[in-house]
């Protein structure tokens, strides 16, 4: 696991890696002051660092990062796989994130250890990710217009009116509108 990194004004922590009971405490000041964290992808020196002593072992390596499209973490592995051993290492835009690349983390770690080598692992993860779909429906507009994704008016409308929207991760790995819909019952429906 290499880490993306949150910025917080007065602090920036490794995702998922340090004290999760300080992470959630820091959430809770920026939702007061209004403004969410910022996030950063790991430099490529990051993966230099366990990608060596793995090549150094002989093992190979295949990187599943979060979507080009929403990060620049695909880059950073990508330049230190050519540091490292590009002859070693497989790195693969997952065009996703969170439960959908989990998913795709754990089907490579499966065949994995079923023998498969790096080579069929890539192709394997390749045709299951055409595969996924991955839906979202926020508990409010409220963080897509923190996050810039829509303007106040919008929100402040959608949630007078109670519009629910259906996101989804697009075939290039872009969050996009698939429908808006009146209330979450019916956006769940939508979603099935």
């Amino acid at each position: 696991v290499v880490p993306l990194t949150v910025h917080f004004p007065d602090l920036v922590m490794e995702d998922s890696i340090e004290n999760n009971d300080l992470f959630i405490e820091k959430l809770g000041e920026m939702k007061e002051l209004d403004k969410i964290p910022g996030t950063s992808q790991p430099p490529p020196g990051k993966f230099v660092e366990v990608f060596t002593p793995l090549v150094e072992k002989g093992h190979e390596i295949v990187v599943i990062t979060i979507s080009s499209a929403m990060s620049g973490t695909y880059q950073s592995a990508l330049n230190a796989a050519q540091v490292v051993g590009k002859d070693r290492i497989s790195v693969i835009d997952s065009r996703t994130t969170a439960a959908a690349q989990k998913f795709l983390v754990e089907y490579a770690a499966s065949a994995s250890l079923e023998g498969a080598s790096r080579e069929e692992l890539v192709s394997l993860v390749e045709k299951k990710k055409k595969l996924i779909k991955l839906y979202l429906l926020p508990d409010s507009l409220e963080y897509l217009r923190r996050g810039g994704r829509i303007g106040k008016a919008q929100a402040l409308l959608g949630t007078l009116l109670n519009i629910k929207p259906v996101l989804k991760i697009n075939e290039e790995g872009i969050i996009d509108v698939f429908d808006k819909v009146r209330t979450r019952k019916k956006a769940f429906k939508r979603i099935a």
